[in-house]
């Protein structure tokens, strides 16, 4: 008999309220989210480290939800 192999599926959608369960941080004006759907957001993520930004997580919320860019080397 032949082995079987799992199968991933990822399927787009929107998975916002996975994220944003409230919107009672105080600092969520300085959260950045990016698109909705597992694929969508790595690809954008993996652009955003590409162009030199980094993670950090909110003060308020402790979410890793502020993108800021990465001081310039010899400026």
């Amino acid at each position: 008999m032949a082995k079987s192999t799992p199968a991933i599926f990822l399927c787009g959608g929107d998975f916002r309220e996975a994220v944003e369960p409230d919107n009672t941080c105080p600092n969520r004006a300085e959260h950045t989210y990016g698109p909705a759907g597992y694929v969508d957001w790595f690809e954008w993520a993996s652009k955003l480290v590409a162009k030199h930004h980094t993670q950090s997580r909110c003060p308020g919320c402790r979410r890793y939800l502020i993108w800021s860019p990465r001081p310039k080397v010899g400026t």
